[in-house]
């Protein structure tokens, strides 16, 4: 798989074949072939559907021309359907702390919290602070 930059990058050159498809310009079926082929290898579920369901360029005009009648709608669903995994792929969606959150909840495990959670129950009575500061290790 490629890095993700270029990757961002093969994204928005198919999106922008497909736009070009839609409003009545030409995209090479076998090019279209071996980009979606591409693309599905590398993201999957992760491609918009009807790139997904629509094998040949063929189809893929009729499903334009179901989605809208006007090239501008056509073009809107089409950066409708491509912003999320574009804004993915460029890094958009991250938020600064995302990697250490990510990090930290990889060590909880069903078993790590019900251990937790029992120890708090065990202070509960005889130890309230350290009980609470059991519990406070679930959150």
């Amino acid at each position: 798989m490629a890095p993700k930059n270029e990757l961002a990058e093969h994204v928005e050159t198919f999106q922008n074949s497909l736009l070009a498809h839609a409003t009545g310009g030409s995209f090479d079926n076998a090019e279209y072939q071996r980009m979606r082929t591409a693309l599905m290898n590398a993201l999957g579920d992760k491609l918009p559907k009807f790139v997904r369901v629509n094998r040949d360029t063929s189809q893929l005009w009729a499903y334009f021309k179901k989605t809208s009648p006007t090239y501008q709608g056509r073009r809107e669903h089409i950066w409708g359907e491509f912003g999320p995994l574009l804004a993915e792929l460029e890094g958009r969606h991250r938020a600064p702390g995302d990697g250490e959150v990510t990090d930290a909840l990889s060590v909880l495990s069903s078993d790590s919290v019900r251990l937790a959670w029992d120890r708090a129950l065990e202070r509960r009575v005889r130890e309230p602070d350290a009980a609470i500061t059991s519990a406070r290790t679930l959150f």
